[in-house]
């Protein structure tokens, strides 16, 4: 394992160049990309970008018509090594991150390599795969570079620009999570929501394009100075003045002063972030819901949703409804599936008859590709 420069470097090369990015290429195998992308979201890193050689290799054996010689354009994926690339600022967060990682590919016995990538340039490495896509019964989701004429579409359109910030929606843990809030934010019984580990902003621009922009505020928290920044830009570029939403940078687990500023009673509460993190909040998330609250969680892989549910159910006594298995068991209601045509796994349903035995009723569980999204009601506040 071993890095083209040590962060004290990139430090003082960012000061000279203003570049503001380390990308990480992590060499891998073919089956090592996913495993390695989990491990890598728990310790929280995002955004990741798969290059496997295997793929190139099925293309030249698929025989595809018109595809009878390799251009001069595809000559470097001939050669190619298998790797995962995922960006990290040079700031504070990210030395720690990349330290986290660090200790990580020195167990994997992994070897990466880094290298500077301007903020401009790594932004339009989103611009060529993230194209319009229907989320839900009712969002159609765009990049703001892509044009979609009035009359193209019945659904609300979300204008998003995730910058260097996560969320297009395209991940499977944001898509499931616009999926449940779809649903749960319907007439006027959503009035508040807050919106942990906002990242590209996409969720609160969500409730307000879903609810009444004039009765439904949003409150956005990222421990990252710049994913609050391109938060505020998403909102404006959907049209949502500063009286719609607030948005703070900071800690809620560790800064008392900005969970008391941020206050309580909120309609909806969504956390898109990881399985840790989701834990060690899940004891705040009953003082700041409201009674007949939803709380949505997401970022969660399925070897750690039995350790979140278990969380849940020691902050709230939750059960889930209709005494649905959690994971590997539980479906959305009604046997609903989730984006993408991918089911929720097994059988049960899950809202429908059975009481809770404490403050949270667990009414939905979603999986798609390994992740999973869970949906609870408070059924007690304070």
């Amino acid at each position: 394992m071993g890095g083209q420069y040590p962060i004290h470097v990139l430090k003082a090369m960012e000061e000279l160049f203003q570049l503001e990015f380390l990308k990480l290429d992590i060499f891998t195998t073919s089956e090592g990309l996913e495993p390695l992308a989990f491990q890598l979201s728990e310790l929280g890193a995002e955004g990741f970008e798969f290059h496997d050689a295997a793929d190139f290799e099925e293309f030249l054996q698929s025989g595809i018509k018109g595809y009878d010689y390799v251009g001069d354009e595809l000559e470097p994926l001939k050669t190619q090594k298998t790797h995962l690339s995922l960006y990290i600022t040079t700031d504070s967060q990210g030395e720690k991150l990349l330290s986290d990682i660090n200790k990580l590919l020195a167990e994997l016995n992994l070897h990466s390599e880094k290298s500077l990538v301007r903020e401009e340039d790594w932004e339009n490495c989103w611009k060529e795969y993230f194209k319009p896509f229907e989320s839900g019964k009712r969002l159609l989701i765009k990049p703001t570079w892509e044009r979609v004429s009035v009359g193209q579409t019945d659904r609300i359109i979300l204008e998003i620009d995730p910058a260097s910030a996560f969320g297009t929606g395209q991940h499977e843990s944001t898509r499931l999570c616009l999926e449940l809030l779809d649903e749960s934010i319907t007439g006027s019984d959503v009035h508040k929501m807050l919106d942990v580990g906002c990242g590209s902003g996409i969720l609160s621009v969500a409730a307000l394009l879903l609810g009444a922009a004039d009765s439904v505020s949003a409150v956005m928290i990222d421990v990252s100075e710049n994913a609050i920044r391109v938060a505020r830009e998403n909102m404006v570029q959907n049209g949502f003045p500063e009286a719609n939403y607030e948005a703070f940078c900071g800690d809620i687990t560790e800064d008392s002063g900005l969970l008391t500023k941020i206050g309580g009673d909120f309609s909806v509460i969504t956390a898109n972030i990881v399985a840790d993190v989701i834990i060690k909040m899940s004891g705040l998330f009953p003082r700041l819901l409201r009674k007949n609250g939803v709380l949505i969680v997401s970022g969660i892989i399925e070897e750690r949703l039995e350790e979140v549910l278990e969380a849940l159910k020691n902050a709230g006594g939750a059960s889930s409804a209709g005494g649905a298995s959690s994971a590997g068991g539980a479906s959305s209601a009604g046997g609903a599936s989730s984006a993408g045509g991918a089911s929720s796994a097994g059988g049960a349903s899950s809202a429908g008859g059975a009481s809770s035995a404490g403050a949270f009723e667990i009414t939905e569980i979603r999986h798609e590709n390994g992740w999973c999204a869970v949906k609870a009601l408070l059924l007690c506040g304070d």
